[in-house]
């Protein structure tokens, strides 16, 4: 048995399917599953969050290891794991860890469509009182809870990250370059993996059908997020000019 060499740990509806779909086209590369585990239905094992209802926690640690196979580069996605950097440095602390970030505005107005797509399996998602409305709109949800808002204020949880992990051992994903530039972004993968470049298919995944977004819902999210972007460039050194 081993640990696995790097962890997707975030964030939802920012391509992480995508990247272990894609990453699998290396053949030094070897992505854990739930689907090849006979547990269905999604590829997240969800080990270390404990606190969602799809957690494999009390399986244990050495069945934890028991996913990943000797000899390749080994990974899993997880993005529910954005929250527990702590006890991810507790029990991997050489582990890589992969953050793929994407336009908060646009990820969030995904996520409302997605887990509308989704219902009624949906209707309890989001973390302890969940009080999202499928039956009220986008930006009645966005304003009167947290459910699709928490999660793209990345600079939170980046920052315990960067607390537990070195800077060397953590690589952001910018999604839009997933889209736009997915080759030179997947290269950039590959090198923090330590590994050679090879030609990557870019399949997508969960592909959420949505209306396009109105200029006020656009105009009042990049408002809100302005001030925890502006952070996140500051944590990261660097500004993302795609959102800008």
């Amino acid at each position: 048995m081993k640990n696995p060499d790097f962890i997707i740990a975030g964030y939802q509806k920012c391509g992480t399917t995508a990247l272990w779909k894609n990453l699998q086209q290396h053949p030094k590369i070897y992505m854990a599953s739930r689907l090849l585990h006979a547990i269905p239905k999604y590829p997240e094992i969800d080990f270390f969050n404990e606190r969602i209802k799809t957690s494999t926690w009390k399986r244990g640690f050495d069945w934890y290891k028991s996913l990943f196979k000797e000899g390749f580069v080994c990974g899993e996605k997880s993005p529910s794991y954005h929250v527990v950097a702590e006890r991810l440095q507790r029990y991997l602390p050489d582990v890589k860890i992969i953050m793929s970030l994407r336009n908060p505005t646009d990820r969030a107005f995904s996520a409302y469509f997605f887990y509308k797509k989704m219902l009624p399996e949906s209707a309890d998602w989001g973390g302890y009182n969940n009080q999202w409305s499928p039956d009220m709109s986008f930006l009645h949800n966005f304003i009167d809870n947290n459910v699709f808002k928490k999660m793209g204020k990345y600079v939170n949880t980046l920052k315990e990250f960067y607390e537990y992990f070195p800077s060397k051992n953590i690589h952001i994903v910018i999604h839009e370059r997933l889209i736009n530039d997915y080759q030179a972004e997947y290269n950039r993968l590959f090198d923090f993996l330590h590994l050679p470049t090879i030609d990557i298919i870019n399949n997508k995944a969960h592909v959420t059908r949505k209306r396009k977004m109105f200029d006020e819902e656009r105009d009042l999210l990049n408002a809100f997020y302005k001030p925890y972007n502006e952070q996140l460039f500051d944590l990261l050194g660097y500004k993302i000019p795609e959102w800008l």
